[in-house]
């Protein structure tokens, strides 16, 4: 199988990967955008920072219509639709990613979903839903973020005990 050739490839396409990958495209380069995960964006767009802001946000307006009676504002107690609440913050994550797959669309960004793994100082194995690829490259940049971890000490076993990503998905609220 022949090798796709690039000039960077850049694997990782959360606030990093894809940065650098934009940065690298507005200088001329051709550039591969790898990611593992169907949308863009990384763990801080689709399972950390904006999800979590977006359930920060409703909470403080229920904090806030609460703190407003003692400006002679009252509300009746707040009615959480859970199901609306993760569909409305899996909207906001759906848009975000989306702007970053079209920015990667209209800079010229190849982007390609699946696991690389380096056979060599200039080869790239992509393991994909359809098959194997490999991409040849001058440079790499690796920008594959984090995940949470959860100690041994408290891997009880236990649904409470869990990581940001469980708990941005609960089925009920606390």
């Amino acid at each position: 199988m022949t090798p796709t050739h690039t000039e960077i490839v850049v694997v990782g396409a959360g606030p990093g990967g894809y940065a650098a990958a934009f940065y690298a495209a507005d200088l001329g380069k051709k550039v591969i955008l790898l990611e593992r995960d169907p949308k863009l964006g990384g763990v801080c767009l689709n399972r950390g920072c904006i999800p979590s802001k977006a359930l920060l946000y409703a909470a403080h307006t229920i904090t806030g219509a609460k703190e407003s009676a003692h400006r002679g504002i009252t509300f009746a107690a707040p009615q959480i639709e859970l199901g609306k609440l993760r569909a409305w913050k899996d909207s906001i994550i759906a848009k975000l990613s989306g702007g970053i797959t079209q920015l990667a669309a209209k800079r010229g960004v190849t982007v390609i979903h699946g696991r690389g793994y380096f056979e060599g100082s200039n080869t790239l194995r992509v393991e994909t839903e359809a098959g194997q690829q490999f991409i040849s490259y001058e440079h790499a940049i690796v920008a594959v973020g984090s995940k949470p971890a959860l100690p041994k000490a408290f891997d009880l076993g236990n649904p409470r005990v869990m990581t940001s990503t469980e708990a941005l998905e609960i089925e009920e609220i606390p």
